[in-house]
């Protein structure tokens, strides 16, 4: 496998692990600070984000679906803390999953991607 085709993989691996310390704060952070579980998680899908348009030749800016995401992640942990703060930990995970589709993004045929 080239070179080029590991360089394609580190924005998912970005979100991973994310998703792993996220979660790992949130627990270990249960009942003071479990909101900095969705923050890093939405900070995850931001860098995986702008990894992923730096490897496509975009501008440097986080795509209108990654913001989206890491919004709602930020609204999903704030409304369950607010009821309920262990469900927190049951949902970064799958929260965490669903933000790899934010990391699709069509590739303009006017320009290279980055070497």
């Amino acid at each position: 496998m080239s070179n080029r085709h590991w360089v394609e993989v580190v924005p998912g691996l970005v979100i991973g692990a994310g998703i792993l310390v996220a979660s790992f704060v949130a627990k270990a952070t249960e009942h003071s600070f479990v909101m900095a579980g969705p923050l890093l998680l939405a900070l995850s899908v931001l860098a995986a984000d702008l990894l992923n348009a730096r490897l496509l030749g975009l501008p440097r800016r986080p795509g209108a679906a990654a913001l989206i995401m890491g919004g709602s992640v930020m609204l999903m942990g704030l409304m369950l803390t607010l009821s309920d703060a262990h469900t927190v930990l049951t949902m970064l995970p799958v929260v965490g999953a669903v933000s790899w589709i934010a990391l699709l993004r069509e590739t303009p045929r006017a320009r290279k991607p980055c070497p």
